[in-house]
């Protein structure tokens, strides 16, 4: 079991994974549905309009677990009544594996915080001819921190460490797009307007 330590699983969150890897035909790796802890909602509702899809993935727009041209991961938005998605990526926070299907050599060439960490494992264990799933029945909880509460250099070294990693990412996967500077151009912009509208409510309040 891969688990970060700041996940929360239900109760009967691993029983469910480990009835599906019983019954997985092949080499496979499994992961809940992962959810908000504090409103219990699902981490990948889609929610962005259109024009954001079409700028990560150009004419094929929305795909649900896939990863964008511009190296950016899409979510599945669970349907309870399957019991297993395959998907192009897992997160890290939590995935069932079988031991003879682990990458035991260092998948993350950098220093430091693994950025995008979950992308490239992913990646390496489709070489390994590993199928990825979600198990919708099968429930985490976690909270995320947002980029937008960094200062501005804490922001910047964020940034500059996620890009590295990311481009990183689509050139092992073989994905040559200038799309994932798109994905940049938004996170700043989203960074600016989260900063200047607080500062905006501070002078106001």
């Amino acid at each position: 079991m891969q688990l970060d330590d700041d996940i929360e699983l239900a109760y009967d969150c691993i029983e469910i994974l480990i009835g599906g890897m019983q019954t997985c035909i092949g080499k496979a790796a499994l992961a809940p549905a992962l959810h908000y802890r504090k409103n219990k909602t699902s981490a990948f509702i889609k929610k962005k309009p259109n024009f954001y899809y079409w700028l990560m993935n150009g004419s094929k727009g929305y795909q649900a677990g896939s990863v964008y041209l511009s190296g950016s991961p899409e979510g599945v938005d669970f349907d309870g009544d399957c019991n297993f998605i395959e998907s192009k990526w897992l997160y890290g926070g939590c995935v069932l594996h079988r031991k003879s299907n682990l990458v035991l050599e260092n998948y993350f060439p950098f220093k430091g915080k693994a950025y995008c960490e979950d992308l490239i494992h992913s990646a390496s264990l489709r070489n390994k001819e590993v199928k990825l799933f979600f198990m919708p029945k099968a429930f985490a909880y976690f909270e995320m921190d947002s980029y937008t509460t960094y200062g501005l250099t804490v922001f910047m070294r964020h940034l500059l460490s996620d890009f590295r990693a990311r481009k990183y990412y689509n050139e092992y996967v073989g994905v040559k797009s200038n799309r994932i500077y798109f994905f940049y151009l938004v996170m700043v912009l989203n960074y600016i307007k989260s900063k200047t509208c607080g500062l905006w409510h501070y002078k106001n309040g």
